[in-house]
């Protein structure tokens, strides 16, 4: 047994060039596309090849984009074009086919970096006291935008960092901890986790952090240099998110997902039935504890909020009644007082001087 984040499975890469290869999926989101060619090409770090994937979308569109932005690539993009549209997964395994270099990294057409992004993760993984890791993820930034028009309109931003200070494995059996574009990973460590699922059309990359986990631990760095761009179900769908334009998928192979891969433990591990039910029993009878006792909390607060009401009603009762019983009080001295006005105007009144 070896220990910290060994990568003893892993045979090491044969050459160590530095070379990042991008895997980029598209199908007809210019507008985003050109954000996201920005995004590369403004990175300090100038050691990389895209390998860009047309999954089905117009190539003569992509061609003309391509071609304003052909000085500042200076060869650096390799173009695959599907005639139809495979899917996310299929298009980013026939960019795995073609990649070659050090490292390697999904960079979704609507995402962005920071001009650093590449320089500290890279050099996060070359530094020879990070050999045992197998990739590394840096904080990211959740931007909620809109398309309006040909613009995208940022709405505001927000910290993304659920992974807390480590990549903890429990936690990412659970749900998935960061989106693709914030995590570069070591090429031989990709090779041996191999393809990602095309057979399913959402949580592809979480099927695929699971598995890269079993391979070794990732590094991590606390500084917010990748965007994960948003936009809302009701835009055009095009620009959607799978995130939002298909959260009931999300939530089908959530549940297909996991039992697929407990089945397949169990037909391998048969004896380990009882030990899931065991567990699952365990589980089930904690979860049931924990809410008969917040539900009986709740219950008391709702009753301590009724007596707070009760009280302050007594309270504003009891002030009406006070106001009631002062102006009573002062109503004979108000009205000696009223009478008095004439003496109090004549004895007001200056008096002439001679």
């Amino acid at each position: 047994m070896t220990f910290p984040n060994s990568l003893n499975k892993i045979t090491p890469a044969k050459s160590k060039d530095g070379r990042v290869a991008i895997v980029m999926r598209t199908k007809n989101r210019p507008i985003l596309l050109c954000r996201a060619f920005a995004s590369v090409l403004s990175q300090k770090y100038e050691n990389w090849q895209l390998y860009l994937v047309n999954d089905g979308g117009n190539p003569g569109d992509l061609k003309k984009l391509i071609k304003l932005n052909e000085n500042a690539f200076r060869g650096r993009i390799t173009v695959i074009h599907h005639e139809t549209s495979r899917g996310m997964e299929a298009a980013s395994n026939s960019a795995l086919k073609q990649s070659e270099g050090e490292f390697l990294i999904v960079h979704d057409d609507d995402d962005s970096w920071h001009p650093e992004f590449l320089e500290k993760t890279a050099g996060f993984l070359n530094d020879p006291q990070n050999d045992a890791f197998a990739a590394v993820v840096t904080s990211a930034y959740i931007v909620h935008e809109k398309i309006m028009g040909d613009s995208v309109v940022e709405l505001d931003r927000e910290e993304f960092r659920p992974w807390g200070s480590e990549i903890d494995f429990s936690s990412m059996l659970v749900r998935n901890l960061y989106p693709p574009i914030s995590m570069l990973m070591r090429k031989s460590v990709v090779n041996s986790v191999g393809e990602f699922n095309h057979q399913l059309p959402v949580l592809g990359d979480w099927d695929f952090n699971i598995r890269l986990l079993m391979m070794g631990d990732i590094g991590t760095i606390h500084e917010g240099l990748a965007y994960w761009h948003l936009r809302k179900k009701e835009e055009d769908d095009i620009y959607a998110n799978s995130v939002h334009s298909t959260s009931q998928s999300h939530e089908k192979y959530d549940v297909f997902y996991r039992n697929s891969i407990l089945r397949d433990t169990l037909n391998k591990n048969p004896e380990l039935l009882g030990v899931v039910q065991t567990l699952s029993r365990h589980l089930n009878n904690t979860e049931n504890a924990v809410t008969a006792s917040l539900n009986r909390r709740i219950d008391l607060l709702e009753a301590q909020v009724v007596d707070v009401k009760t009280a302050l009603q007594r309270i504003e009762a009891s002030a009406v009644d006070t106001q009631l019983l002062l102006h009573k009080v002062l109503k004979p001295a108000r009205r000696a007082w009223g009478m008095m006005r004439p003496f109090r105007k004549t004895t007001a009144k200056p008096s002439k001087r001679f």
